[in-house]
């Protein structure tokens, strides 16, 4: 054991015999660290500015340092006007507001004062409240007068539609007049009349209120006046109280005209002749019965 020992101390002392001398390494000089220079520089103080008095400008009559605004502007009417707008059946006729059924044409007709040729005139017509006519053309008639040329009209069968008429007359987009007048359904103003109904055997027979039994063809006849396109008539026919024959329908103005004598309405039956009874005519105008008679066929 003390041999290993030994052994072991010898191989130590050679071995460190070999080995190097360990050198202390010279240590390096200490840096200092100086400190880099931040993202944030600290920045001198600045100077204090001093102000520098700026120009200013003073508005004047032609030039202003206020922004533009929009231009808002007041309508002012031309010195071009129409004025006295009226309607007749001719241009030397009088001025109507109401013109018999069949009229076949109707003047407007205005004065006019200060128009330059080349204004823009345009005339809206309406009929019963809806747009029906527009026209649109530059003004050549001078600067002052009486339009007498201008006219709305229907030379067919039955002339112009009854109906209530507006027209409105503009310069430049101006309105300068506005007049209205009617087409009446009838001749004149005022209600329809129907009269004196009659009975006969032919239609300008005597009248009868008794008839032969089996008489073939009885003619009622009646007078009219005021009558116009739209009226409706009715005929309700009774026999021994009991309705019989009903007919209603507009008045035909074309065939009979505004006033006159009906003569050619009749029953018949001209196979075996009417049976003996109790007859009678109701006839109502406009939903309103104004007339009756009655007559006998007897047995």
């Amino acid at each position: 054991m003390k041999n290993w020992l030994v052994l072991i101390i010898v191989l130590g002392v050679l071995l460190g015999c070999n080995l190097p001398t360990a050198v202390t390494p010279t240590p390096f000089p200490t840096v200092t660290a100086v400190p880099l220079q931040t993202s944030t520089p600290t920045l001198a103080p600045a100077p204090t500015p001093t102000a520098v008095p700026m120009p200013i400008l003073i508005p004047t009559a032609t030039n202003t340092s206020l922004p533009p605004t929009a231009k808002l502007e007041t309508a002012v009417p031309d010195t071009t006007r129409f004025t006295n707008l009226r309607f007749a059946a001719s241009p030397n006729n009088p001025p109507q507001e109401a013109f018999p059924v069949g009229t076949a044409e109707v003047f407007a007709l205005w004065d006019f004062a200060g128009m330059v040729n080349g204004d823009r005139v345009q005339r809206v017509w309406r009929k019963d409240g809806v747009n029906w006519l527009n026209r649109d053309e530059a003004w050549t008639a001078g600067p002052n007068g009486v339009v007498t040329d201008v006219s709305v009209y229907d030379r067919g069968l039955g002339g112009l539609e009854p109906g209530n008429y507006e027209l409105e007359l503009y310069v430049n987009g101006v309105l300068e007049a506005y007049g209205q007048f009617v087409i009446l359904s009838r001749p004149a103003t005022g209600e329809p009349v129907i009269a004196n109904l009659r009975f006969a055997e032919t239609p300008f027979g005597a009248p009868q209120n008794s008839f032969p039994a089996w008489t073939q063809q009885i003619f009622a006849v009646w007078d009219y006046r005021n009558m116009g396109v739209s009226d409706v008539v009715r005929r309700e026919w009774l026999k021994d109280g009991q309705p019989w024959l009903v007919r209603e329908e507009t008045w035909d103005y074309l065939h009979y005209g505004p006033q006159g004598v009906v003569s050619d309405v009749s029953i018949y039956d001209f196979e075996t002749g009417l049976p003996p009874g109790e007859y009678e005519l109701l006839l109502s105008l406009n939903g309103v019965q104004q007339l009756a008679g009655t007559f006998t066929v007897t047995p």
